[in-house]
This record gives structure tokens, C-alpha cells and sequence, in this order.
């Protein structure tokens, strides 16, 4: 009898075990394309929850988005593909304004797991741009000719080359610009992150570069004469010449500001 008990307790046991075992972490995906046609110049402007993003310029007129839905979890994958199902995706051209919004509708919904990889070919002639993500990335490869508008929640931007007026808020991430001109009344605010830009600047001009924590890093043009206000601080800069002065507000709560010039 005692034998018959403890081979009872050993199958139940190992009937629990197996029950217990978690099932393996998957990632599953779905593709979707939408092309727009676009007469330049056009607007853009992008809605988005979770999300990283690409953007080129290509020779068509039309814009053209690449999607795909990704979802990773320890789920058997009948759960993950219905997890799919619960991505939305919405395009509409209106008065030359192209408009994208891509969304993830489930209350399990996060950046790690449930995000879009969005690649965007686009015209080079944009007059604006507007984007809003509330995590993920936004990467600029080729030149952008015109205003550019971010409102990001905790995002990573990078931005090869911008020729316009940029206008960024965001909460936690970092940006960086690496080549362009950026025009007169031009602002980057952040509460925690990294600003690192290096640009020529329309003169005369004003300038707003503000972190709550974090590095400001401004390559300046050597020739370019500036005036930098740093957390109420005013110090002239070097460089001298006939050109109109330009002026740079920058505010660094916890961190550090540098200045250089090339």
C-alpha cells in the first residue's frame, strides 16, 4: 500500500511539472505596404505608439510605407497571432497633407514586445513634417529640406542632415543632428537626454536648447557670431566678423554644456 502511495504522489508530481513548463518565449510578424501618391511639396505627418522608423527620400512621387507588426511574448501562437490582430493601421490623403497612424489596440501593449518597424519612402520636396511616437526610434538617413516638428514620449532620434526650422519635445531620449542649417527660432526641449548637434545656423537668429539632465553638445561654425545664454549666463563668443549675431538660450538642469567649433 505504501508503495502504491508514493508511486501516486510521484505521478501527480510530475503531472504538475509538466503542466508548470513556460512555454518559450516566440516572436511572430505581419507585412503591410501602403502607397500614397504625393505632389510636391507635400505635408507628412506620422502617429504612432510603439514604433521604429525609418525615413529616405527616393525619386517616385508618391510616399510609400512599409510596415511590420511584430509581437514577442511566451504564448502558444494562437494567442500571438490574435496579439497581431490588434494592430491598426490608418492612411488618408487630404489637401496634400499624407498622413499615417499606426497603433497597437491591446491593454498588454508595450515596446519590447508589442512594436511596428515602419520604413517610409518619401519625395525630397516636404514642406513639413510632423511626427508623434510615444517610445521607440526615429532615424533620418537621407537630407531633409524642411520644417520638422517631433513630439516624443521616450525616444532615440537621430537626424543625418536637416535644412529648415526644427521644433522637438520630448521626455526621455536622446537626439542628435550631425549636418544641415537650422533656421531662426529652432527648439530642442527634453527632460532627460542628450543634445548633440553640429550645424550651420541662419543669422541673425534664436536658438533654444533645454534638458532637464543631461549633455548639450553645439558644434558651431567658426565664423559664426553668437551670443550664448547658458542657465542665465551670457558669454560672448570668439569667433568675430560683419555678420549679424545670432543667440543661443541653453538650459542644463543636471549634466554639462559643451561648445565647439569647426
Amino acid at each position: 500500500m505504501l508503495v502504491v502511495l508514493i508511486s501516486a504522489i510521484f505521478f501527480f508530481s510530475s503531472c504538475v511539472n509538466n503542466d508548470a513548463k513556460p512555454v518559450p518565449r516566440r516572436e511572430v510578424s505581419v507585412y503591410n505596404e501602403r502607397i500614397i501618391p504625393a505632389v510636391s511639396p507635400y505635408e507628412l505627418s506620422i502617429e504612432c505608439d510603439y514604433g521604429n522608423f525609418e525615413f529616405y527620400n527616393w525619386d517616385k512621387k508618391e510616399v510609400k510605407f512599409e510596415i511590420t507588426h511584430k509581437v514577442r511574448a511566451g504564448r502558444m501562437k494562437t494567442e500571438l497571432d490574435k496579439m497581431l490582430e490588434r494592430f491598426s493601421i490608418s492612411t488618408s490623403e487630404e489637401a496634400g497633407k499624407i498622413s499615417l497612424k499606426c497603433n497597437y489596440n491591446g491593454k498588454d501593449g508595450n515596446y519590447e514586445d508589442t512594436f511596428s518597424v515602419v520604413r517610409i519612402f518619401m519625395p525630397g520636396k516636404s514642406s513639413f513634417i510632423d511626427c508623434t511616437l510615444s517610445h521607440g526610434k526615429l532615424k533620418f538617413f537621407d537630407d531633409l529640406n524642411c520644417g520638422l516638428k517631433l513630439d516624443v514620449g521616450n525616444a532615440e532620434v537621430e537626424i543625418n542632415r536637416l535644412k529648415g526650422i526644427v521644433k522637438y519635445t520630448g521626455k526621455t531620449g536622446n537626439l542628435r543632428i550631425s549636418s544641415g542649417e537650422i533656421y531662426s527660432d529652432s527648439s530642442i526641449v527634453t527632460s532627460t537626454g542628450n543634445i548633440r548637434v553640429k550645424s550651420c545656423f541662419e543669422s541673425p537668429g534664436q536658438y533654444t536648447f533645454n534638458t532637464g539632465a543631461g549633455i548639450i553638445e553645439l558644434d558651431l561654425p567658426a565664423d559664426l557670431n553668437a551670443v550664448i545664454e547658458s542657465n542665465g549666463k551670457i558669454t560672448a563668443n570668439e569667433a568675430s566678423g560683419s555678420d549679424p549675431c545670432s543667440k543661443f538660450l541653453l538650459k542644463c538642469g543636471v549634466g554639462k554644456i559643451d561648445i565647439n567649433r569647426f
